[in-house]
C-alpha cells in the first residue's frame, strides 16, 4: 500500500494546499474538482498495488474522493482510484497464466478512461487475484484484457 499511501498524499497535497486553512470550503471544492477531473499519467502504481503488471508501458488514472474531502471533521478521507494500465505483451501473458479469469460482465470504466479502450474489448475478472489483494488488505478489483496488453483497476485508499 505504500504506492497508494504517496498517491494520496499527493492528491491531498493538491487539495489542502501546503498550510492547515490553506483553503476555504469553496476553493477546496473547486481544488477537488479540478483532481477528480485530471487524467493522472505517472507510473506511481507498483508490483505492490497490483501484482502483475510489471513494468508496464504506460497508465492513466482518476481518483474520486468516496466523502467529502473537504470536511472540517479530524481524518482521512478515503479515496477510489480507477486507471488503465497498458502492459507489456508478455507481462499480459504471464498475468493471465498466473491466476484464473472468467470473462467478466460489463465493466463501468469511468468516462475519461473509456477513450482509452477499446470498444471491443473483452474483460476478464479473476476472483483469486481480487481474494489474493484482499488477503494483504488491499481491496481492489482488476480486470485484464490480454488480447489488448491492458489492465482497468478500481481501488481504493
Amino acid at each position: 500500500m505504500i504506492g497508494r499511501s504517496r498517491v494520496a498524499a499527493v492528491v491531498q497535497a493538491l487539495l489542502l494546499g501546503v498550510g492547515a486553512g490553506a483553503c476555504d470550503l469553496d476553493s477546496c471544492a473547486d481544488k477537488v474538482a479540478d483532481a477528480q477531473a485530471e487524467m493522472y499519467r505517472d507510473h506511481r502504481w507498483t508490483e505492490e498495488d497490483l501484482p502483475g503488471i510489471g513494468q508496464y508501458v504506460e497508465v492513466h488514472w482518476q481518483t474520486r474522493a468516496l466523502g467529502n474531502a473537504c470536511s472540517r471533521a479530524p481524518g482521512p478521507t478515503d479515496w477510489e482510484y480507477r486507471g488503465v494500465v497498458r502492459m507489456r505483451t508478455e507481462e499480459a501473458q504471464e498475468l493471465l497464466a498466473a491466476y484464473e479469469w472468467t470473462v467478466a460482465s460489463p465493466v463501468e470504466v469511468w468516462p475519461a478512461l473509456r477513450l482509452l479502450v477499446p470498444t471491443d474489448v473483452e474483460w476478464l475478472h479473476s476472483d483469486s487475484y481480487t481474494k489474493a489483494l484482499a488477503d494483504q488488505g488491499r481491496p481492489a478489483d482488476v480486470y485484464l484484457s490480454p488480447d489488448d496488453a491492458l489492465v482497468y483497476f478500481a481501488l481504493q485508499s
